[in-house]
Parts: structure tokens; sequence; C-alpha cells
């Protein structure tokens, strides 16, 4: 076979949803699910591992392997930076025609520092020349790190900007760290960048820091995942976002004009919204939403509480966002079938297409226990089939996610009684 028809099956092979792209925005947005990292970095050691083995089959595969091999360049400590950067510089041939350079091929550039670690001098001029050698680098990320990294990831990424031509090339950024960081980083990318997820660390409030007036004039998607983070300052001018998730336990607690404020300014351009951590929603001032996630626990009110946008085609509701909250019922899903319905009488109801729901992974089964039938299995299934006898005649398709695995990678399947089990 030739080598491009290699190319596009290695492409498949070693694929890891949603690292790669600043365009899909769902892809994005499922990505930024995955918030310590454990399904991306599975998923890249398989990836890794599948190209090494091809590489080794024929001397016709390698040159095709190793374009997969570096696409994805994952820094676990300022040792391994040395020898990720010896490896890019030293001399190789070429991975294929039209690529001179072994970091012509590298996309993603993840800094993933675990824990305490003793970050040199040299260690940040490794950086430095691992940004230099992958000219055509679009995404930066740092969002997995952990422990006590900030004035690491502070000296280390202004060199790398210094140094390479990231302003230019990079179009999203994953950005974990201090005011200090955030501040210093996301002036000089803010006008290139199509996607960005940010994870301030401690107690550092996105809301309530000054970093001067900040233009994102491409910017399309937005996460700000992190406990105390908040919503962006109020400078933030950003007038093509569509995108938006927010999960922080801040959001309950701001000032209810606060958050209308901040609705009010850029809801007209939002056509995805995740912000299951704001108790009532500011949906009215995003007449153009396509899709929402709300929270589980408003699943029987959410046609009383929350006035769905008239244009909305996809409602999902969070289960995993209320990781302490009661088992769900199965009249919870029969009353909202029935809500649904009188919506749809009255004439309210938006034309949905799709009603999904985010589950963790089931504690029960329907397998017996002690060769005894669970008395719930019979309610969860009429209670299921109720809601699909409501959606059918509607065009509304059910569809469920279940576990971080899926949820990271935005794999759907048809809704069965038997996700509800136990979630």
């Amino acid at each position: 076979m030739p080598p491009e028809l290699w190319l596009q099956i290695f492409s498949y092979a070693s694929d890891i949803p949603g690292a790669y792209t600043h365009t899909d925005q769902h892809a994005f947005y499922a990505f930024t699910m995955d918030s310590h990292g454990i399904s991306v970095h599975r998923r890249h050691r398989e990836a890794t591992d599948t190209m090494l083995a091809a590489s080794r089959v024929c001397k016709a595969w390698a040159p095709v392997a190793a374009e997969f091999l570096v696409k994805y360049l994952l820094v676990k400590s300022g040792d391994h930076a040395i020898e990720v950067a010896a490896a890019l510089t030293r001399h190789v041939p070429p991975v294929c025609a039209g690529s001179s350079r072994v970091g012509d091929r590298t996309v993603r550039l993840e800094l993933a520092l675990d824990g305490v670690h003793v970050w040199t001098e040299a260690h940040t001029t490794a950086l430095g020349r691992i940004v230099a050698a992958c000219p055509n680098l679009t995404v930066l990320s740092t969002a997995f790190s952990t422990g006590n990294c900030p004035l690491v990831h502070n000296a280390a990424l202004v060199h790398a900007l210094e140094v390479g031509a990231l302003a230019s090339t990079l179009r999203r950024l994953e950005l974990s760290g201090n005011g200090m960081i955030l501040s210093c980083i996301l002036p000089s990318l803010s006008n290139a960048l199509h996607a960005l997820w940010i994870r301030p660390t401690g107690h550092t409030e996105l809301v309530s820091m000054s970093f001067g007036p900040l233009e994102f004039p491409s910017l399309r998607s937005l996460a700000v995942t992190a406990d105390r983070a908040g919503i962006p300052p109020a400078d933030w001018s950003t007038p093509q976002l569509q995108t938006l998730r927010m999960d922080s336990d801040l959001l309950c607690c701001l000032r209810n004009q606060t958050q209308r404020t901040y609705f009010e300014t850029l809801g007209s351009t939002l056509k995805t919204l995740d912000a299951t951590r704001i108790f009532r929603l500011h949906l009215r001032f995003c007449p153009n939403l396509v899709e929402c996630t709300i929270p589980m626990s408003l699943l029987e009110t959410v046609f009383a509480n929350v006035p769905l946008p008239p244009s909305l085609k996809r409602l999902t509701f969070d289960r995993t966002c209320e990781v302490h909250a009661a088992w769900i019922e199965p009249r919870s899903i029969a009353r909202f079938s029935l809500a649904m319905h009188e919506e749809h009488e009255n004439g309210w109801l938006p034309p949905l297409e799709l009603i999904r729901f985010l589950l963790p992974i089931g504690k029960w089964t329907v397998e017996p226990t002690g060769g005894v039938a669970r008395p719930e299995v019979t309610y969860w299934e009429y209670a299921v089939e109720h809601l699909r006898l409501v959606c059918q005649p509607l065009g509304i398709a059910l569809e469920v996610s279940v576990g971080a695995d899926e949820h990271s990678a935005n794999i759907w399947r048809p809704l069965s009684y038997e996700h509800f089990l136990g979630a």
C-alpha cells in the first residue's frame, strides 16, 4: 500500500480524542471534562506503544509511524525535558517527504509535572529548545501539572515564549497556575487563541484579578474549571465566544448581579453553555443557545425553574457535577416525561432534537443479588420506556455517556434503563 494510506491508518490507530483540535468545539469541551488527565494520558501511552510497535515491523513503516510518535510531546520532569530536547535537535533523517525536521510534526506540547520537582536553568533552556524545534505547534498545555509548580511554569513558559514563535502558531492553550502565571502568559497569546482552558490553582479567584483589558478576538471556546475560579474578569473581550464551560464552586457564591452582567455581555453569541454550578442560570440572556448542560437535580423542575431558549436543540443533564447528591430515582425521569409532554401541549417546548445524560459508572447491575431480582429494575425500565414514548413522536433522540473515558472522548450511545442503576 502507498505511504499515504498507511498515514491514514496510523492516524486512526493513534488518535487521542480532543487533544489536538482548536476548531471542533464539542471535542474540546469534552476534553476539558478529564480534570486530572487520567484518560488522556492513558490514551497517550497506548498510542505511543502502538506506534513504537508499528515502527519495528518493517523499514517502510518506521518513518510513517515516526510521524505520530512526535505529534503529542508529553514532558513529565525537567530531566525529561532535556532528553526530549536532545532527541528533537539530534540529526535525524526526514520523517517523510516535505518534512525537514522531526519537530515539524509536533502539534501538541504538554508540561505535566507531578508533585514537587527540582527545576533548574538547564531545564528551562531545554523547554525553550523544544518549542524552537516545533515550529508548527498549535496546542500548549500545563493543565495536568500538579503539586507546587507555579514558579516552574512561570519561568519556563515565559522563556519558551521568548525563544519560540508561539504567538504566531498557537491556537489552543490549557493553562494551570496562579495569578502571576496567568498575567504573564495570557496577554502575549490572547490575539491568536481559538480555544482556552484555564485552571487557576489554590485560592486564585479569576473574577477578582486585574489583568488590564484583554482582547480575545478569535476565541470561540472557553473552559474555566477550578474550585475557586469564578468567572473571567469583566474587562476580557470575547466577541466570538460560542462555547463556555464553567464548573467553579465560587459561581454559586457570586452576587446575582455579577452573574447577570456577565451573561448579558456575552450571552448573545453563545451556542453551547455548561455552567452547572450556578443555581439560577441566566438563559434568558442567551437567545441563540443551541446546547445546554444543567445539573441532574433540575430534572423534575427544569421547565418550571429554567426558561429554556427557543433555539435550544440539545439538552444535557449532568449527574457527575453532583457527586454528593442522592441517587437518581425512577420517579424523577417519569415526572420529567410528564412535564415535557405538558410543555409540548402548551406550545412552549423548544425544538429539541436530543436529550442526553452524563452519568458515572453505575454501582449496580441488572443481575439478581442472592437469587432475588432487584425490585427497582422494573421501575427504571418503565420510567425510561415512558420517556422514550414521549420523545419519539417529537423526534427527540435519547443518548448517554457513562464514565470519564466516554465523557472526555465525546462518546455517546443510545440510552437504556440499565445506565441509571446505581448512578
